[in-house]
């Protein structure tokens, strides 16, 4: 008999078809995950098609490259698992935790998902920034908050900036946008879901990834908001995308029961704005050292347009094979112009502070710490192991040399 800690006595043959059972449950759960993938995958498998990211996979899958997406949060999806999605952060005061968590962040979840679409092997940021837990449950838009969020991105590495959702025109805003390009973060904005209005902020704002949504036929999807400051499109119709699952369900939160689907039909820029940061996630990951102003310039430059800019697509669908491949380096200035007029306004720049220089800084403090952990957990165990060594050393010499005397031996 085997007792457990519980004190319950447990048979050895039961005990062993315990861990057996176990054993196929863990097998058996990848599947799980790999099957419900594969139909997010098969639900956009035309927008991978449309834009030429399958062929980019051979090369990478946005490893090491990280993606704030700057929305209502995030929420748990069977999807996530195994993916490299962070706890995130919180500018709204929404969270109980101060994590990006919130358990009606549908869209966010969304965007989420749009980017690992595109990018599967990138490193999700969620920063929870627009606070839909009104009593109406809109969107409370917040400068400050937004100018927040943009900061925090690029202080804790972030390489690209997604916003999907329209913000606010501000002083604050703009200066921030500014500080993440002169960092040489990517800012990719969607242009908005309303053909008959003007493209929000921080679409609208220059430097700004403006993204516009196109239809299956290539041709531009009617309810995309359009204007000159469109810099590229992405597939925003006919979407699949993933339904949050709340951790828990909530009195003062609607909608925050669990739901028994996992995906549903959806469309919008806010989609093909996450394509199009998960295409920059590619092109980065392939080739970590390119800045900023680069990637936006083979994104656009790689484009399916004739290299002429229109209101409607830009300069085209991204393409993300294309933008991987491209020889395209050394670009001094954001072809997209600057928030503030020029490079360096914000008062830093990406030579003096990028976020690839941040990671490495990052990743040299944490070598650092292990080697402090090291020095004070692991030597004084090494020097005790020497000291006992010495000890045994001594008492063998001095039992061989009884022994030697003992016996006569040499």
């Amino acid at each position: 008999m085997i007792a457990n800690h519980t004190g319950l006595r447990i048979q050895p043959s039961y005990l062993l078809t315990m861990v057996v059972v176990s054993a196929l449950l863990v097998f058996a759960f990848p599947k799980a995950t790999m099957a419900q993938n594969e139909e997010f995958a098969s639900g956009n498998s035309w927008v991978v098609d449309q834009i030429k990211a399958g062929s980019a996979w051979s090369q990478t899958k946005g490893n090491d490259v990280t993606v704030a997406v700057l929305d209502t949060g995030i929420m748990e999806h069977p999807f996530f698992e195994g993916k490299d999605v962070l706890p995130g952060h919180d500018v709204s005061g929404a969270s109980e935790d101060g994590t990006a968590y919130s358990p009606v962040a549908d869209h966010g979840t969304q965007v989420a998902g749009g980017v690992l679409a595109i990018a599967p092997d990138a490193t999700i940021m969620p920063v929870l920034v627009w606070n839909s837990l009104s009593e109406d449950n809109e969107i409370s838009a917040n400068p400050q908050r937004e100018a927040d969020a943009i900061r925090y991105a690029v202080d804790n590495g972030a390489d690209i900036i997604n916003f999907s959702i329209t913000g606010s025109p501000s002083e604050v805003v703009t200066e921030a946008l500014q500080y993440a390009i002169d960092k040489g973060v990517v800012v990719v904005a969607g242009a908005g879901n309303d053909p008959g209005s003007e493209v929000g902020a921080p679409a609208n704002v220059a430097g700004v990834v403006a993204v516009a949504g196109a239809g299956k036929d290539g041709r531009p999807w009617k309810d995309s908001t359009v204007g000159p400051e469109i810099a590229v499109a992405a597939p925003a119709a006919d979407r699949t995308c993933l339904v949050g699952q709340p951790q828990e369900e909530v009195s003062w939160a609607p909608d925050s029961s669990k739901s028994d689907e996992l995906y549903e039909d959806c469309e919008g820029t806010s989609l093909a704005a996450a394509n199009v940061s998960g295409v920059a996630a590619l092109v980065k990951a392939a080739n970590p050292k390119l800045t900023g102003n680069d990637i936006v310039q083979r994104l656009i430059s790689t484009a399916s347009g004739d290299g002429t800019r229109d209101s409607e697509l830009g300069y085209g669908i991204v393409d993300a094979e294309a933008a991987v491949n491209s020889d395209i380096s050394g670009i001094e200035e954001n072809p997209l112009g600057y928030p503030l007029g020029g490079p360096g306004e914000s008062g830093s720049n990406a030579p003096e502070g990028s976020a690839e220089e941040g990671k490495q800084d990052e990743q040299a403090s944490a070598d650092a710490e292990d080697a402090n952990s090291f020095a004070t957990s692991f030597l004084p165990w090494a020097f005790g192991g020497v000291v006992l060594l010495a000890v045994a050393a001594v008492v063998i010499v001095v039992v061989v040399r009884k022994r030697t005397q003992s016996t006569g031996l040499l």
